[in-house]
């Protein structure tokens, strides 16, 4: 089935001037700065990373996997601080709480 999946990119200044590069299944689709938002189908089992833009080669990366069932999948992408550095986070929502969190 058609699915489409939904990406938020969380505001606030912690690695607020680093874009969040997204790639589907190897292939980007986006690089997102803060508050921005971006939707893209797909028709096979899917997987997103979400990494730094650019040179800062020092942020960690994250990612995750999905089913194509033909259901709609909302993402919001964060960045969480380390002790030594910090990484961009994907985590699955509900429709509500992306909206939420635009």
């Amino acid at each position: 089935g058609n699915t489409t999946l939904y990406f938020t990119r969380q505001g606030g200044y912690l690695g607020g001037g680093v874009l969040a590069k997204i790639k589907v299944n190897g292939r980007e689709i986006a690089k997102l700065g803060t508050k921005e938002h971006i939707k893209h189908n797909v028709s096979t089992n899917f997987r997103v990373n979400v990494s730094a833009a650019g040179f800062n080669l020092g942020m960690g990366s994250d990612s995750i996997s999905g089913v194509a069932n033909g259901n709609n999948y909302f993402y919001i992408i964060g960045v969480k601080q380390g002790l030594f550095s910090m990484k961009f986070t994907i985590n699955e929502t509900t429709e509500s709480g992306y909206r939420q969190s635009q």
